[in-house]
């Protein structure tokens, strides 16, 4: 299904660093100074990102997928998916208290 080669892994390890600086931005662990309503709109987006992949493509990844019996989809139904589930709520609790 999916062979992922070497340096997009490097790129989601990177993303997944920028977002976590983002969330610690907005949970005001440093000033973000003139960022912050992009550090807010970040924090935003970031939860909505976890959110979509926690629903997933309706085919090979999420709660609502399609193939089974392949131990990605063991794994993703019973951690991946929670887990992108959680760290979107919790995105999203970061998010609001700004509000």
């Amino acid at each position: 299904m999916l062979n992922p080669s070497p340096l997009a892994t490097y790129l989601v390890a990177l993303l997944l660093a920028v977002a976590a600086v983002i969330i610690c931005g907005e949970a005001r662990l440093f000033p973000a100074g003139y960022l912050t309503p992009l550090v807010h709109l970040g924090a935003w987006c970031i939860a909505g990102v976890f959110l979509l992949r926690s629903i997933g493509n309706f085919h090979t990844f999420g709660f609502f997928k399609s193939v089974a019996g392949t131990p990605f989809a063991y794994w993703d139904t019973r951690l991946y998916s929670p887990l992108c589930l959680v760290l979107a709520a919790l995105a999203a609790v970061v998010a609001a208290s700004r509000d």
